[in-house]
């Protein structure tokens, strides 16, 4: 403590000859002192104590900040864990006791998250990381849902320095806060200025200045080798800042529950296939041929880039208020998500083969209709204005006549550039970027440009570097992008709004259908007409007089389904015809070139073009109230086996085929039924849903097996 110099002189105490004090918080004091402090008041009281003193008050001695600065975030972490493996209760809750109450409850969330802990105590190694550690946040990086993210970047933060070090477990104990400051963010392998400004500093021991001459110099050709910006926890923290943003913009989609994260729950909604889609641009696509696997790894982080791409403009959704939460407090509003983005994202989304119950809401919507409403509530206070209740319809109808004459723009796609010999244009370099920065990247920020093996230099960075090296820290390098671009039109505006009307899956989406009635359907359409019957009962007869076997392939062909109109009066034996056919069709083996096809698949990504004769035959099994996509095949129409293989197969493990008018299906012929209706849709009921009255198949219409009943908003007309 500094003492102002008075009129009396202070006591002086003399010490013998090579007498020596040991300084517990070392001589930084002292230079401090020389540094600032005049010499006339270079005074300051101490307190001396014997050296016998025990080991628990020279550690609180040592550690106390009476004058100081408080200690930071990351000092605070790394002492309550240093005492946490040295088992030093005491010591560690003296830590403890530093943060606030809501610095308390944010580390102990981290300390009950085996992965979030484990990954941040892998960085304790590194002591200089530690100026970045942000206590406070942590409770937003946990609400978040992004556990996989987060853990990708925390283990790209340890694998950049280890690399950097050799995997040296002392020279990196030796990293401290200086060099990170000014090492984080740099690109000396691509940028010329930054590899300039960091090797003047190396040399001259600026950094890295507990390493000689010979170790720096290694370490600088570990630093021309790193790819992208050099991260640290301070760019971990801001750029989580980046990534709340497009959390909120992907909870239009989904709203993973408590126990998923949003990897997990857009996992189980997720319903590809072999076929993989590549969207290169706001209305280019490509296709791939792939393991459904692999197709997943390339698939999720597009719905991710499209939020980096809008999140400006989709805010996440409102908080509803219920009944148990307190009422909202009239603070300034929260925009309203812009209503065209919604709609093109979930448009996307469902390209991409995502469905869920919020994709389809925002599909059915009319986004410009929306918009035209909206404008005209906006144009006039309605405290003060009335359009009256037939008027603003009629208004909203004129609006989108005007929409209805815009057309899509003819534009160029041009490559994305990492480096200029300008300027710098890097812009912020973690964190938010900046408007101008925005606007100019993100027309590239679509994964065949952010996966590409570029690699440039130049004098300087760009802005879409950043965004690439943010995006490879989240997400990770995935493999290389063979593209097979096809350009299609933009799509119109309301988009979702038809593709939602001709999506199969979204039939349960569509309108109520009175589940009595549909029960009724069923039981109606499996009579069949008393010729049919008596017919079959013929052929039956012959064979059992001509002791010929049943043959799977004839069974099939004997049972033609009839119009609907000649569906009634009469029964058939539907059990008996489905039990006969089944039990001559041989049980199916793999195919072994099939396997070795596959293998092939799961090696490496093939280019497949769509092929506009094949058509996408969905199975959709019904569980309680959901109609679910349990399978979906692309078929060529001349090679239809696959599908009535598929149904085969469902009958076998007691789940029966019907189309969507519940005609019950002969396993051999469902692939001509469901096309020629124009459905290309198998519904699945298990044999629980069914029940065998006089050998006639009853589907039981109970309110909770349709998944048609109350559960689909009305479609209405506009």
């Amino acid at each position: 403590m500094l003492l102002t110099n008075g009129a009396d002189p202070h006591p002086e105490l003399r010490f013998p000859s090579g007498f020596q004090l040991r300084c517990l918080h070392e001589r930084h004091r002292v230079l401090a002192a020389r540094e600032v402090l005049p010499l006339q008041e270079r005074w300051w009281t101490v307190d001396i104590y014997l050296a016998d003193i025990d080991d628990e008050l020279k550690k609180a001695l040592i550690e106390e900040h009476s004058n100081e600065q408080p200690p930071s975030d990351g000092e605070i972490y790394c002492k309550i864990q240093k005492y946490q493996l040295n088992r030093d209760r005491y010591s560690e809750m003296r830590w403890w006791a530093r943060l606030s109450a809501h610095g308390t409850r944010c580390l102990e969330q981290v300390s009950r998250h085996g992965d979030f802990k484990a990954a941040f105590d892998d960085l304790l190694g590194i002591p200089g990381l530690w100026g970045g550690m942000r206590i406070s946040t942590l409770n937003k990086m946990m609400s978040m849902s992004c556990d996989d993210e987060v853990l990708t970047y925390l283990t790209h933060i340890k694998d950049v320095w280890s690399q950097l070090l050799r995997h040296n477990k002392e020279a990196m104990l030796m990293v401290d806060q200086a060099t990170v400051k000014a090492v984080e963010l740099m690109a000396p392998k691509s940028s010329k200025r930054d590899a300039q400004a960091l090797h003047g500093q190396l040399v001259s021991g600026q950094i890295f200045s507990g390493f000689n001459l010979e170790s720096r110099e290694i370490i600088w050709s570990g630093l021309r080798t790193i790819s992208g910006l050099i991260p640290s926890l301070y760019t971990f923290f801001e750029d989580l800042k980046y990534l709340e943003a497009c959390v909120g913009s992907m909870r239009h989609l989904i709203k993973p529950s408590p126990k998923q994260t949003m990897r997990s729950a857009l996992n189980n909604i997720f319903f590809g296939t072999d076929q993989l889609v590549i969207q290169e641009a706001h209305s280019t696509y490509s296709t791939q041929l792939g393991k459904k696997s692999k197709n997943w790894q390339l698939t999720y982080p597009q719905l991710w880039l499209y939020t980096m791409r809008d999140y400006p403009d989709l805010p996440a959704p409102r908080e509803v208020k219920t009944k148990k939460k307190k009422k909202l407090l009239a603070k300034a509003r929260t925009p309203n998500a812009n209503e065209a983005k919604l709609s093109d994202f979930a448009v996307l989304a469902d390209k991409l083969q995502f469905k869920s119950d919020e994709i389809t809401a925002l599909m059915l919507r009319s986004s410009d209709r929306e918009i035209a409403r909206d404008a005209l509530l906006r144009a006039r206070n309605q405290d003060r204005y009335d359009y009256g209740d037939g008027d603003i319809e009629s208004h909203i109808d004129k609006i989108l006549g005007l929409f209805a004459t815009a057309r899509p723009q003819n534009t160029e796609r041009s490559c994305p550039v990492l480096v200029s010999d300008g300027p710098d244009t890097a812009g912020p370099r973690c964190g938010f970027p900046d408007e101008e920065a925005h606007a100019r990247d993100r027309r590239f920020l679509y994964i065949s440009n952010l996966q590409s093996d570029q690699e440039e230099q130049g004098e300087s960075i760009t802005s879409f570097f950043v965004r690439r090296s943010v995006y490879f820290a989240f997400f990770g390098r995935l493999p290389k992008i063979i593209t097979h671009c096809r350009s299609s039109p933009a799509p119109p505006p309301n988009a979702g709004v038809e593709r939602a009307a001709s999506s199969p899956f979204l039939e349960t989406q569509v309108s109520e259908v009175d589940l009595e009635t549909d029960g009724e359907r069923l039981r109606q359409n499996t009579l069949d007409g008393e010729r049919l019957h008596q017919e079959q009962s013929e052929r039956d007869s012959q064979e059992r007089l001509n002791g010929d076997g049943n043959d799977a392939q004839e069974a099939d062909d004997s049972f033609q389904v009839p119009e609907r109109d000649q569906r009634r009066d009469t029964q058939i034996d539907i059990e008996r015809i489905i039990a006969r056919g089944l039990a001559s069709i041989p049980e199916v083996t793999e195919d072994p070139a099939e396997h070795s096809r596959e293998q092939n698949l799961d090696t490496q990504l093939q280019v497949v073009p769509p092929s506009p004769s094949k058509i996408r035959i969905e199975f959709k099994i019904l569980e309680g109230r959901v109609l679910r996509t349990d399978r979906s095949l692309l078929v060529d129409p001349s090679e239809p086996s696959e599908v009535d293989r598929m149904a085969k197969k469902y009958t076998r493990k007691g789940i029966r085929p019907f189309d969507t008018l519940y005609n019950l299906l002969v396993p051999g012929q469902c692939f001509q039924a469901v096309t020629s209706n124009g459905t290309n849709t198998v519904l699945l009921i298990k044999d629980d849903g069914l029940h065998i009255d006089s050998q006639l198949v009853v589907f039981k219409p109970t309110s909770d097996a349709d998944p048609f009943a109350g559960s689909r908003p009305k479609r209405s007309r506009h």
